[in-house]
């Protein structure tokens, strides 16, 4: 490794090709950002609409119901279990490509790199773990939690009112 001017390049590696190679990473990492939240985005409303089709007679539209509405709360559940494996995989792939952009930068000069302040992720004088994970995980467990919550409380729901409440 050459430390010669600050940069911390490898003896093989000129500076014009670094960049280009961070450059490479830069546009990798901008592509699985825009894939990350585009997936998950659709995965959350594909599974909101399924887990709510039974329920749209209520707004107008009609439809036939040959299945049981507990059965979209089940398959909600699972799309939501499918959701929070895939959001997963894509924040891995997110965070494998963000840790080589960002090791690449440390080779830079640091009058050359932006400075960051991650703040110490504390409210009032206690640290809060929460705080320091990573968006990309924390986003798609919470839809996870509430997409799930949902669908339990939409299948309890049919089946209290299918065999419990008479009407």
């Amino acid at each position: 490794m050459s430390t010669k001017d600050g940069w911390n390049l490898p003896s093989t590696v000129t500076k014009e090709e670094f960049f280009r190679l961070l450059s490479q990473y830069y546009e990798e990492l901008k592509h699985r950002d825009t894939m990350l939240w585009r997936q998950m985005f659709a995965y959350f409303y594909l599974t909101l609409i399924i887990s709510l089709f039974p329920y749209t007679n209520i707004l107008g539209y009609q439809h036939d119901n040959y299945l049981p509405t507990s059965v979209f709360s089940i398959l909600g559940m699972l799309l939501c279990i499918l959701f929070l494996i895939v959001s997963v995989a894509y924040a891995n792939r997110y965070k494998y490509i963000s840790d080589i952009y960002n090791g690449m930068l440390k080779m830079v000069p640091l009058e050359v790199r932006r400075s960051a302040d991650k703040g110490k992720f504390l409210i009032g004088k206690r640290r809060v773990p929460i705080l320091e994970w990573q968006m990309t995980k924390t986003i798609p467990v919470c839809m996870f939690t509430m997409l799930f919550l949902l669908n339990l409380a939409l299948f309890v729901m049919n089946v209290l009112v299918k065999y419990f409440i008479p009407f």
